[in-house]
């Protein structure tokens, strides 16, 4: 994921926060994998991205496949419901 929020790590989770609104990404599958966050900068002729991240995600199980499964959602505070 390409984004220019501030992204925060917590174990199988990443917070997005921009502007004052949150989204939580979290890995479901597989168990031991895990987020990263390197740099969308990228060197001429392509497009520099400054400022912008990417979230990705490192998996420590071998084989040529898996399944990936990530949940998206907004982060609620206590006594809120989703949109």
């Amino acid at each position: 994921m390409l984004t220019d929020a501030k992204i925060s790590l917590k174990g199988n989770k990443a917070e997005l926060e921009k502007n004052g609104e949150k989204i939580v990404a979290t890995i479901l599958e597989p168990k031991d994998a895990a987020f990263e966050v390197i740099s969308a900068e990228q060197a001429p002729p392509e497009m520099n991205n400054p400022g912008f991240s990417q979230l990705i995600v490192q998996r420590t199980e071998n084989g040529l496949s898996s399944e990936i499964v990530i949940s998206l959602g907004e982060q609620l505070h206590q006594g809120q419901r989703g949109r």
